[in-house]
């Protein structure tokens, strides 16, 4: 019976010691009581929880949850624990921050002084306002910077006057050149300037071709291939070829196309001959004096032979539909009979 209270014993206290550990592992010291806080960031990458919290470069706490702000997921909230006995004023400011090139961030608690004395403390719980350093400022004090800023201006001007005070020197010529330079390239940078501005819309618009006979060739690359092939194929068939017998079947097939071409002209020759006679012959129908010329434009003559040719029509339509009314043959002295107008006679249509 004692044994086992004795491995009971040791299992709880083994228990209660891989408890803390795993606590303190993470930042937390269950046997020390510590302040609760927590800050707000858009970015925690490399952050972890149980990065350090400093003050300094001293390490007052450390960082216990990193989770998503369930109301914001944009923003990610840190929880993290500082000791008691340091006083943390309620403007502290939770600056993250590189602890090396290397990687890894941690939490800088930003304060003047601590709490008392009229300066209120951050209570238990308390959201601490949050900020960001990136690479360069958390390695670079911009601060430290300004003593040797300021030397080196100073430097500066004394070099400068000494340059434009010392008119003997070489180096007061060279100044004044190099003086120079600038200024004419100042001059030519606002010329310039003013001409690209001038002529922007020019320039949209030769680019916007270039860029169209870009896509053009990069569309057709196929088939410029294609023809720089068949140019270097006909170039090596040409090459091969008998010129001297070429330009001399050439040289004939001049010689008959000349012929021809003189041929053609005698052709065209008559041809405008003819054109005349035929625009002669044209006026003279246009015109009222002669027979085709009236017979053309004479309106009334044309309406006469019109009606002629409806009357002649219909007598000999009647003449063959009814011989017997035009021509009577009697052998025999027989009386003839009278003439019976037909039921659709043409003549009465009309």
């Amino acid at each position: 019976m004692r044994k086992e209270i004795i491995i009971g014993i040791l299992a709880l206290v083994t228990l209660v010691v891989g408890i803390w550990g795993f606590n303190f592992l993470k930042g937390s010291n269950m046997l020390k009581r510590n302040l609760e806080f927590h800050s707000y960031y858009n970015d925690v990458k490399e952050l972890a929880s149980g990065s350090a919290v400093t003050v300094n470069g001293f390490k007052i706490g450390s960082i216990t949850n990193i989770e998503l702000d369930p109301q914001d997921v944009s923003r990610v909230k840190v929880s993290y624990e500082v000791d008691k006995e340091i006083k943390v004023p309620a403007n502290t400011i939770a600056v993250m921050r590189n602890t090396s090139i290397m990687g890894g961030r941690a939490l800088e608690l930003k304060f003047d002084k601590l709490c008392g004395d009229g300066v209120p403390c951050a209570q238990n719980g308390q959201e601490i306002k949050g900020n960001e350093l990136g690479m360069i400022g958390s390695m670079v004090d911009f601060s430290e910077a300004d003593p040797l800023v300021e030397t080196v201006g100073q430097s500066f001007d004394v070099i400068s006057n000494k340059l434009a005070g010392d008119t003997t020197s070489q180096m007061y010529g060279t100044y004044q050149n190099l003086d120079a330079t600038v200024a004419n390239l100042a001059k030519v940078t606002e010329q310039m300037s003013r001409l690209i501005y001038a002529n922007n819309k020019s320039i949209e618009a030769t680019l916007s071709s270039f860029a169209a006979i870009s896509g053009n060739l990069e569309q057709n690359n196929q088939k410029i291939n294609t023809i720089l092939a068949n140019l270097s194929n006909t170039s090596s068939d040409i090459a091969k070829m008998n010129l001297s017998g070429t330009v001399a079947n050439a040289n004939g097939a001049l010689t008959e196309s000349k012929k021809t071409i003189a041929e053609l002209t005698k052709v065209a020759t008559n041809a405008n001959a003819s054109l005349k006679n035929l625009e002669g012959i044209i006026a003279k129908m246009n015109s009222t004096d002669g027979t085709m010329g009236k017979l053309i434009n004479d309106k009334e003559l044309y309406d006469n032979v019109e009606s002629t040719t409806h009357h002649l029509s219909l007598l000999l339509q009647d003449l063959r539909l009814n011989p017997k009314r035009y021509v009577n043959v009697s052998v025999f002295g027989k009386k003839d009979k009278d003439y019976e107008v037909p039921e659709e006679d043409p003549a009465m249509k009309n």
